[in-house]
């Protein structure tokens, strides 16, 4: 009885193209060669993919913008030193007097965005119970104001974009693991702390620290248009790019085992371990520690 029950209301959902979970189980069925006939037979595997399903629907649904924007002035502490951005939009920092925080958006989706600080950091993403997350033809802008020195740290997590004048203090670090791009005009700390796991670009105007290491394992793109490092440690493991010949330093050392392609300039030393089909650019004159085959893809810049 309870079989019979079961078997015909999957037979109710499969036929519902339209819900979430009538799409996934008919791709399920047909994947598993399984006929609506054969349904009562094959419940052992049909059930699990109807939890999942049910589970999963909430996942479908996203707020809709409604396209009047609103602009939401947020309370916000000033005790913090990151900003963690997991929420789309663009991230806009500027320097001030005091710390304040402005988003603007639909009307509709500004209610759902969370602002709270907490261990030092900045945190702006959605509300948990908004499961679809939300979209938005005018896109959501944050416009964050902080005292000059205060920001020392950077995480995007999702679609966003984010422009800041500055980071700096000990210890700073971008993460970017979003398609979004990241543009600071000046970082100055004793080590920095670059890690790239996105599609999306890092661009620093100007680079001041001991050392610098870099990590890429994606398809992005990072430039480092000046300054000065006194070490440098590069490693990709991506199709992507990292730009910082315009960059000297005295001791530089690169791990490249991808196609993308790697430009530095080391006025010391510069070690390198190339183990794929990317290539090595630099500048200088420096003492070079490399492997017959990877100075085969090492090329001096003009």
């Amino acid at each position: 009885m309870v079989a019979n029950q079961a078997a015909a209301f999957l037979r109710r959902v499969l036929r519902s193209s339209r819900e979430p979970c009538g799409l996934l189980l008919r791709f399920s069925c047909i994947r598993l060669f399984i006929k609506e006939e054969d349904i009562k037979n094959r419940l052992w595997i049909l059930i699990p993919l109807l939890v999942t399903a049910f589970s999963l629907q909430g996942c479908f649904e996203s707020l809709r913008g409604s396209g009047r924007v609103i602009t939401d002035v947020r309370r916000i502490s000033s005790d913090f030193k990151g900003v963690r951005l997991t929420n789309h939009g663009d991230l806009i920092v500027s320097l001030g007097d005091r710390v304040e925080l402005t988003v603007e958006g639909d009307d509709n989706i500004l209610p759902h965005i969370i602002t709270r600080v907490s261990n030092d950091t900045l945190l702006i993403g959605n509300n948990p119970d908004l499961r679809g997350g939300w979209s938005s033809r005018r896109g959501v802008r944050y416009l964050l104001t902080v005292r000059q020195g205060q920001l020392n740290r950077l995480e995007l997590t999702s679609h966003g974009d984010a422009q800041l004048p500055e980071l700096s203090g000990p210890g700073a670090a971008v993460r970017l693991s979003s398609h979004g791009d990241i543009r600071i005009d000046r970082v100055e700390t004793d080590d920095f702390t670059l890690n790239l796991t996105s599609h999306g670009d890092v661009t620093i105007g100007e680079l001041i620290s001991d050392g610098i290491v870099a990590r890429l394992t994606s398809h992005g793109r990072v430039r480092l248009q000046s300054g000065k490092v006194r070490e440098q440690d590069v490693s990709m493991t991506s199709h992507g790019d990292y730009l910082a010949g315009q960059l000297p330093c005295d001791h530089c050392r690169v791990r490249n085992s991808s196609h993308g392609t790697v430009r530095v300039w080391a006025e010391k030393t510069l070690n390198a371990r190339l183990t794929s089909h990317g290539r090595l650019y630099y500048r200088g004159d420096p003492k070079i520690d490399a492997s017959r085959e990877s100075r085969k893809k090492m090329r001096p810049l003009d």
